[in-house]
């Protein structure tokens, strides 16, 4: 039975890895210091690789990253992400589609953040502004772009591998 299961898990995983419409958001630019979104196109931005900052944080800091979403066909269009901090703003273009936390109480957005999208995101500007004044700064795991589905399948699935081998 448990190889029977086993079976099936990777074999889905497998499937739908081939089939997935979930893009990893790589191509990211960052300005260090809280900025609104009339000046998102009067700053002058830096490339970076990294969304997560350990120990940089001594009193209070703001992020913000902006990255141009890809293209994508997909019916339910989402961006996940997981981060650690206190309170954390998305915006397309310079509309705000997100926001959770509050700055004020020390409450933390430390869990899995799944924000809808319009279809037609593809092609503009997205800006995630993060505050926080912890130690870290930014999003502890990858900033997934997709088809809703997909992404909450595959994230269901490494939990699935988890128990599998936890027997």
């Amino acid at each position: 039975m448990k190889f029977l299961f086993l079976f099936f898990a990777l074999t889905t995983s497998l499937f739908s890895r081939l089939n997935s419409s979930v893009i990893i958001l790589t191509n990211w630019e960052i300005y260090k210091a809280d900025i609104e979104p009339n000046q998102f196109e009067a700053v002058k931005w830096e490339k970076t690789s990294r969304t997560y900052f350990e120990h940089i944080v001594r009193g209070e800091a703001t992020l913000v990253f902006r990255t141009v979403l890809p293209e994508i066909k997909v019916k339910n269009l989402i961006l996940n992400t997981y981060h650690f901090d206190h309170h954390v703003t998305v915006y397309l273009e310079k509309n705000k589609i997100y926001e959770n936390g509050d700055k004020r109480n020390n409450l933390t957005s430390f869990y899995r953040h799944f924000i809808d999208l319009p279809l037609d995101a593809g092609g503009k500007k997205l800006y995630i502004k993060v505050y926080s004044s912890f130690q870290n700064i930014g999003f502890s795991h990858e900033v997934k772009y997709g088809e809703k589905f997909d992404i909450i399948s595959n994230l269901l699935r490494k939990d699935i591998d988890k128990i599998i081998f936890a027997f």
